[in-house]
Formats: C-alpha cells, sequence, structure tokens
C-alpha cells in the first residue's frame, strides 16, 4: 500500500537527512530556526523544505543564494555593515528580512534613505565628520552616530546633522560662531 505522511523536525536533523528519506514525505517542515549552513544543505534537496533563517550577519550573507532564497524568515543575530545587509536584503526568501545595521559613517552616508530605513536599528561605528553627519542625517531612518572633525569643517549654525549626534567632538581652536553652533545643537550629550 501507499504510506503518506509530513515530517516535522528540527533543522539540524532534517540538514543531516537525505533525499532518499525526504522526498517520501508529503511535506517537510523545521520546527527551529536553521544556521545558515543548514539552511545551505536544506536547500540542495530535491523536496522543498520549510524553514526559517537565524544566524549571524556574516554567516547568512557568507553562504548560498538558494540557502537565503528558499527560506521563509531570515534573522540576523548580530549587526551587518551595509554590504551584509543588502546580500540579506536582495534574499527571494518568501517572509521577512529582519537585520539591524552597524557600520563606518562612509558605508552608511553611501547608502540611501530606502536602504536604511528597512533596518530595525542603525548605528556609526567609530564616528562621521561633520559632511557623513549632514547626509546621515538627512535620512527619515533614524542613525546613532558621533561627530568629530577638525575646525574647518565646523558648522557655524547649528543643523540636523549637529541636532542628531551623540557627541559632537571638534579638535583644534575654532571660532565663537563654531562654538555657539555645537553649544546650541540638541545633541543627546
Amino acid at each position: 500500500g501507499d504510506n503518506t505522511y509530513s515530517i516535522t523536525d528540527s533543522a539540524t536533523n532534517l540538514a543531516a537527512s537525505s533525499n532518499g528519506v525526504l522526498t517520501l514525505a508529503s511535506s517537510v517542515t523545521a520546527n527551529t530556526n536553521a544556521t545558515k549552513a543548514e539552511a545551505d544543505t536544506i536547500a540542495e534537496f530535491e523536496k522543498a523544505v520549510v524553514y526559517s533563517i537565524s544566524d549571524t550577519a556574516t554567516a547568512i550573507a557568507g553562504g548560498s543564494a538558494g540557502g537565503r532564497n528558499e527560506a521563509v524568515d531570515i534573522t540576523a543575530t548580530t549587526a551587518a555593515t551595509i554590504a551584509e545587509a543588502t546580500t540579506i536584503d536582495n534574499a527571494g526568501n518568501s517572509g521577512d528580512k529582519t537585520y539591524n545595521i552597524e557600520d563606518t559613517a562612509t558605508a552608511i552616508a553611501a547608502s540611501n534613505d530606502t536602504f536604511v530605513t528597512k533596518a530595525g536599528t542603525v548605528t556609526v561605528s567609530g564616528t562621521a565628520n561633520v559632511t557623513q553627519a549632514g547626509t546621515i542625517s538627512g535620512f527619515t531612518k533614524a542613525v546613532v552616530y558621533s561627530i568629530s572633525d577638525i575646525p574647518d569643517n565646523a558648522l557655524t549654525a547649528v543643523s540636523d546633522a549637529y541636532n542628531e549626534a551623540v557627541n559632537i567632538t571638534i579638535s583644534g581652536v575654532i571660532s565663537y560662531a563654531k562654538a555657539k553652533a555645537i553649544d546650541d545643537a540638541t545633541n543627546t550629550n
């Protein structure tokens, strides 16, 4: 006679299985999140398997496109760089993509508002110069950053670049107008 059954098991056990076993089932579902390595293995099976991925941003971005594309949801457990977030965001998975971004001011300022808005949180590692802060403060998404720059680049009037910063550090001697702009800023420190 015919045997009809579905398989529901951990992603670890499914990744350790084989085409011979999985293709006999009417459906196969992982009841735990797969690591990126497990997802890459599961995606190679002939039988479609329902699974989601939860792993570091580096692991997810470094895995196969097939593993990302066949997943339902993708969750990065660590902050992603702009490059890693782009790879995750470009996945063709059927569900949600969840990630935070932490990268240099250069990388974040070179990105765009539409893209960074997709992240949960966005944080500049290190500091931004005044020009980068001006670009970043123009994003709809709140970005956590501090400013560090030289006197020639300091602003003479308060702007969103200053107001949205955590800390503002201008190294060197500045004019009264530039000092007043820093002092009048509504930044968090």
